[in-house]
């Protein structure tokens, strides 16, 4: 009698986790990094399909996402050090989506980033 209660309760804690674990991965969708542009497409200019790639992997809207707070470091020689900025995009239920990102090109330069 006493291994039925055991193994019921086991079971049933098995269920709990599992219930938990599920919740949890459709909550929590988690951070999903994807670099947005290198220092020589920022040079260069062409960013635009730089854009089109991130927007696409990050799932935002092509004409709602705007870019907010963008702060843009230089080094000494005028060379772009880091950028960071928050992208917002709007939904059509009252909510939104909000990414920030930030990148730093001198880490590239010492095999930090």
């Amino acid at each position: 009698m006493a291994k039925n209660k055991v193994a019921e309760t086991i079971c049933w804690l098995a269920i709990l986790a599992l219930l938990i674990l599920s919740i949890v991965n459709v909550v929590y969708k988690g951070t999903k990094q994807t670099l947005l542009f290198t220092r020589d497409e920022l040079k260069s200019g062409e960013v635009s399909k730089s854009w089109e790639f991130f927007r696409k992997e990050q799932q935002l809207s092509q004409h709602k996402a705007k870019i907010e707070d963008f702060r843009l470091t230089l080094d000494r020689d005028q060379n772009i050090s880091s950028m960071r900025f928050t992208v917002i995009d709007p939904s059509d239920h009252n909510s939104y989506t909000m990414l920030h990102y930030s990148s730093c090109f001198s880490c590239e330069d010492q095999g930090e980033n």
